[in-house]
């Protein structure tokens, strides 16, 4: 019966938050420089083994994808953002085939899945031009500018406090 649970919002699914969860953990899996996978490896077995029981118990059948979720030039952007995060793939020129490699273990079974349930797979990069639901009321406005307005990344000083203007400059 949960399964066919429906968000109140048409762009938001347990199956879209299962199919996130999957594909960070593949991306995680797939090695990155100093990244450890053990929490991705179990977590990745326990959300595909939920996903294929769900397709058990639903008697859906895996599906080819229409088309990939994530192109090459899509996989290049998404590495270069990685990159800007200081997110390097231990072995860089076999890491797309070793994704591939993975997602092919659970998509046919999240498409299939969807296909079934009506609903959509996201996409790996995020639509720029989707406003996030929370921030589409007035007080969820007001809220993104309070969050947009604080410093993602505040400078410390001795004491733990952000530095203001005027103490870097007297320094």
């Amino acid at each position: 019966m949960l399964a066919y649970y429906r968000s109140q919002h048409d762009n938001q699914s347990w199956l879209a938050a299962l199919t996130v969860i999957l594909d960070a953990c593949v991306l995680i899996m797939t090695g990155f420089d100093g990244v450890r996978t053990f929490q991705a490896r179990l977590t990745f077995a326990t959300a595909r083994l939920a996903l294929i029981e769900m397709v058990r118990v639903l008697t859906v059948k895996p599906r080819p994808l229409d088309e990939d979720r994530l192109p090459p030039p899509s996989f290049q952007e998404v590495k270069a953002k990685l990159a800007d995060a200081d997110l390097f793939f231990v072995e860089e020129e076999s890491a797309e085939e070793r994704l591939g490699a993975f997602r092919s273990t659970y998509e046919p079974f999240l498409h299939g899945l969807a296909h079934h349930l009506l609903l959509s797979l996201p996409d790996w990069k995020p639509d720029p031009e989707q406003v996030d639901n929370w921030v589409k009321s007035p007080r969820g406005r007001s809220a993104k500018r309070l969050i947009d307005s604080v410093d993602p990344e505040p400078e410390l000083v001795e004491g733990g406090e952000k530095a203001s203007e005027e103490s870097r400059a007297r320094s």
